[in-house]
């Protein structure tokens, strides 16, 4: 081989070599790009489940006030001292999550606490306070109550 051919072959190799380099530089931050995409979006999806939750907890049946009543977010305290609700059965709507009820009375100036579903992993990585209407139906009396809701990833 002549000297003008090598040139040319190493001239080729050349090009092709900074051509795949400036390639993998385009490559690395193109992903680096969407992995930030792909954990804003996974964020906005996981606040959505959490808002989700909360509304889902806000207007159950098992929870609910009397239809008499006619009071956005209220719970019936009577349901509250009933129980636990069943993780087999409410785990696909809440999954991995803690429900706590704190009513506040105000003959005693006293806080206490319904713990409804309790179905922790891990650590907690959201949390939800959403203020309630409690309703005692046996004395006929509407007290300040907080669902705390607490969402493990």
């Amino acid at each position: 081989m002549d000297k003008k051919s090598q040139m040319k072959m190493f001239e080729t190799i050349a090009v092709l070599v900074v051509f795949f380099f400036i390639l993998a530089i385009g490559l690395v931050f193109y992903f680096n790009i969407q992995k930030k995409s792909i954990g804003t979006t996974q964020e906005e999806f996981s606040e959505l489940r959490d808002v989700q939750i909360a509304q889902l907890i806000s207007n159950m049946p098992e929870l609910e006030c009397p239809t008499t009543l006619e009071t956005e977010n209220c719970i019936d305290e009577y349901k509250l001292k009933i129980g636990q609700l069943d993780k087999g059965y409410y785990y696909d709507f809440f999954g991995y999550s803690t429900l706590i009820v704190n009513v506040y009375d105000t003959e005693t100036k006293t806080w206490k606490d319904y713990t409804t579903y309790n179905n922790p992993k891990g650590e907690s990585s959201s949390r939800i306070n959403v203020p309630a209407s409690i309703y005692d139906p046996i004395n006929k009396i509407k007290r300040f109550g907080i669902l705390n809701i607490t969402i493990y990833k």
